[in-house]
């Protein structure tokens, strides 16, 4: 990020975010594992507490209370959109735990592996885009220019997070 003295890029749109807010020079994640990682974000508990190692597990241990959950216990009104990935999600749909989200946008990646409760792919639908076909050219690309933007997870993401708010 240039706000933050890195010369070799252009980042305006959150240079400009970083100027109203906050950025942290200095930021620590508790696992370099995803599902560890976001399970400690989701519980306030360090890894050794909340005993979530790895990802892929076939559940979510069912003792732990998210903070969604808590936030709409407290009458707040929470949403998901995009991955959660607190369980195992390769060629299946994850296995939601007691999350608390009252409503649940779930695409897991943009790739389509499976059908069904996929709402980035149901989103490509609703455009007259079929997933599959469209990525097809995609699954072996590495790098490049990618898909064009309109049909990008971004979009989407930002789409339903426009119509949730």
């Amino acid at each position: 990020m240039q706000c933050l003295g890195f010369k070799g890029t252009q980042t305006p749109n959150i240079d400009r975010l970083a100027a109203r807010g906050t950025a942290f020079a200095r930021a620590y994640c508790q696992s370099p594992i995803c599902t560890p990682s976001r399970t400690s974000f989701l519980t306030g508990l360090y890894p050794i507490a909340h005993q979530v190692h790895q990802n892929g597990a076939g559940t979510f241990p069912s003792h732990l209370v998210l903070l969604p959950k808590l936030m709409a216990n407290a009458g707040y009104y929470t949403g998901h959109i995009g991955k959660l990935h607190l369980s195992a999600t390769r060629g299946m749909i994850e296995k939601r735990p007691d999350d608390g989200f009252a409503e649940f946008y779930w695409s897991p990646e943009p790739f389509p592996e499976w059908s069904g409760n996929h709402d980035y792919h149901a989103w490509m639908w609703s455009k007259g885009v079929n997933p599959e076909a469209y990525f097809k050219p995609y699954l072996d690309q590495h790098y490049g220019p990618g898909p064009a933007a309109e049909y990008r997870q971004a979009r989407w993401a930002g789409d339903r997070a426009e119509r949730f708010i």
